[in-house]
């Protein structure tokens, strides 16, 4: 395993402080979340993450990113609020989804309402339904009437089987949002319903690749460019239970973008309220994408708007992809470069919706992923690609901790002794075969080793 503490490119991870920089949003949403953190205590980090995952379900399919023909980028976004118990994680949540539980309970009265009358129709000429005060069915009594059932429109989705959920899309196309308060929850599902390949399953709607299923009894499921967002919270201690065991080597924990923070202090609560002028005003940022991919009442939108870089916005994401790619080509451990490989994709993904969130305030029609947008996508992979590099240290403590090394260096790391001199280091090395200068640079690992006094090292693992 490569050293996690100083990492090419990234001089600020082992800095020890890692704010969430919430200057990549537009004023009027940083006086939104100032106001929230100075009356209710929220934390940056989880307002910042569920603020983002929200700009994304409210644009949903309807905004994509063309960074060459045939290299399509949605905006799809996973994210894990991270934090001990009590602390304040679920409360970000509600406020900032707020506008989407209210969306979903207006369509689902329209839902019933239109279900009832579809049912009328249905039993017409055999009179008046059973049961027709609480809208029951008896599907003995149904009749071949060419009619279209209605759909039930919503956003949020959070007690499902993979099929249910894939049937939620297809009424839903322009995008929905699995929301588990506890992501445990939703990933202890897996394989509880079948055995047929959940997780991957998720692994390529992450990646908007098709959504397409046979089924033997119902109409089969064709889903194209599928747009499923995800955001719960988790408990540190759960994070190797949920995200190891497998998932960070098949590129799952990957996928996921953590929020969080070093440290959380609760406060006395304040006497002050936050004004209505905040509340009013997220509300209107959300409905105003939202009249953009779909109606108040959920009819579908237009096609999707394509959105390219301009010239220096293409430059400066071409300049961050080539270091990337330096570390990923330099690296020897395949966590890390799983981690930076899907950070590319999120910087992408990050940029065009910076992009549309800025416009929106503006009140600007989004024509091109301009060269701020790409910045602050950049400031926001620094914050995301530290917290992943945590919780990949993590699952490291649990996993073993030389299973990525080459074999030599697995051999010598054994073989040294818990506390040596650099002298009896390089004896040993060099009874093994193993190069003075490569010895030294494995010296170099302080995720193996640390220096107690010069010339003396102690094997940390």
């Amino acid at each position: 395993m490569a050293n996690l503490n100083n990492l090419p490119e990234s001089e600020d991870i082992s800095s020890g402080k890692n704010d969430f920089p919430i200057h990549i949003f537009p004023k009027d949403l940083q006086e939104i979340m100032n106001e929230y953190h100075k009356v209710l205590n929220f934390n940056y980090d989880y307002m910042g993450l569920t603020i983002l995952v929200a700009i994304s379900l409210a644009m949903g399919s309807f905004y994509k990113l063309q960074v060459k023909k045939k290299w399509i980028e949605f905006g799809v976004l996973w994210g894990a609020l991270v934090g001990k118990a009590g602390i304040n994680k679920s409360a970000p949540l509600s406020v900032f989804l707020e506008p989407f539980r209210e969306f979903d309970k207006l369509n689902y009265e329209k839902y019933k309402i239109e279900l009832y009358e579809y049912n009328i129709q249905i039993f017409k000429k055999k009179g008046k339904p059973k049961n027709t005060e609480d809208h029951e069915l008896n599907s003995n009594d149904v009749m071949p009437i060419a009619l279209s059932q209605p759909k039930r429109k919503q956003f949020l989705i959070s007690d499902f089987t993979p099929e249910a959920l894939s049937v939620a899309h297809e009424d839903n196309p322009s995008g929905i949002a699995i929301y588990s308060d506890e992501l445990l929850t939703w990933i202890n599902n897996f394989g509880r319903y079948s055995k047929s390949g959940e997780e991957q399953f998720y692994l390529s709607i992450w990646s908007s690749k098709d959504i397409n299923i046979n089924r033997r009894n119902s109409p089969h499921i064709y889903i194209s460019n599928p747009f499923i967002n995800v955001i719960g919270t988790i408990q540190p201690e759960k994070l190797v239970d949920t995200f190891g065991k497998g998932r960070d080597s098949s590129g799952f924990t990957h996928r996921i973008l953590f929020a969080f923070p070093d440290s959380i202090i609760r406060e006395d609560l304040s006497d002050l309220d936050v004004p209505d002028i905040y509340i009013k005003a997220y509300q209107n940022l959300i409905e105003g994408l939202l009249t953009k991919r779909t109606s108040k009442f959920g009819k579908s939108g237009i096609e999707s708007t394509i959105l390219e870089f301009d010239k220096a916005g293409y430059e400066k994401f071409k300049e961050w992809r080539n270091k990337n790619n330096q570390r990923i080509n330099k690296g020897t451990n395949d966590d890390l470069g799983g981690i930076y490989s899907k950070l590319e994709i999120y910087l992408l993904r990050f940029a065009l919706l910076l992009q549309v969130i800025e416009d929106e305030c503006n009140k600007k029609d989004c024509t091109q992923i301009q060269l701020k947008a790409v910045e602050s996508a950049i400031d926001l992979i620094k914050y995301f690609e530290i917290t992943a590099i945590k919780v990949s240290k993590l699952i490291s403590k649990y996993n073993d901790p030389l299973a990525n090394y080459s074999m030599d260096k697995r051999i010598v790391y054994t073989a040294l002794p818990t506390e040596f001199s650099t002298c009896k280091g390089k004896e040993i090395a060099t009874k093994f075969n193993m190069p003075e200068r490569t010895f030294f640079d494995f010296l170099n690992d302080d995720y193996l080793f640390e220096k107690q006094r010069h010339g003396y090292y102690f094997k940390k693992v």
